[in-house]
């Protein structure tokens, strides 16, 4: 256990500089996102720092709609390209949805939380990012533990 703490400050230690303008400078970003359980999604992030933020999204699928909130922490900052960095993205938030068809057992809301990765380019304020999560929905009629994974781009100002 100790071995890897020491293995694991070091990798944080040895992570070059910050490269991008987003999250120091850059801080609020909107764009769209596709994944499941819904295809079209709004998405914007607001960065505290360059370490911590908080993102929302709100999407429709083809019976379904959904909204999530979630606070996001940079677990490792890599900087593997001249031309974006690559920070590896944890997750913990809120998910609430329903069914169109309006009946109660179709409506789902509980914490959901992941990890992912973020393509931030150096040259403007865009990144290119992917998000893979599990939700926990125990207020449906039966608990529910689904996937939740999305694929999308934000441009920051």
């Amino acid at each position: 256990m100790r071995s890897t703490l020491v293995l694991a400050g070091a990798l944080f230690a040895a992570s070059p500089a910050f490269a991008t303008e987003i999250g120091s400078n850059a801080k609020f970003g909107i764009g769209a996102e596709v994944g499941y359980p819904t295809f079209a999604n709004f998405s914007m992030k607001g960065w505290f720092n360059d370490s911590y933020g908080i993102s929302a999204r709100a999407g429709v699928g083809l019976d379904y709609f959904e909204t999530a909130a979630r606070f996001e922490g940079v677990a490792y900052r890599g900087q593997w390209f001249d031309w974006a960095d690559l920070p590896l993205i944890w997750h913990v938030g809120f998910d609430f949805g329903f069914e169109y068809d309006n009946e109660i057992e179709d409506l789902q809301f509980g914490p959901e939380g992941g990890f992912g990765a973020a393509l931030q380019f150096t040259s403007f304020n865009g990144e290119a990012f992917v998000q893979n999560g599990i939700g926990v929905y125990p207020v449906n009629v039966w608990s529910v533990v689904d996937y939740r994974g999305t694929v999308g781009f934000r441009y920051y100002f």
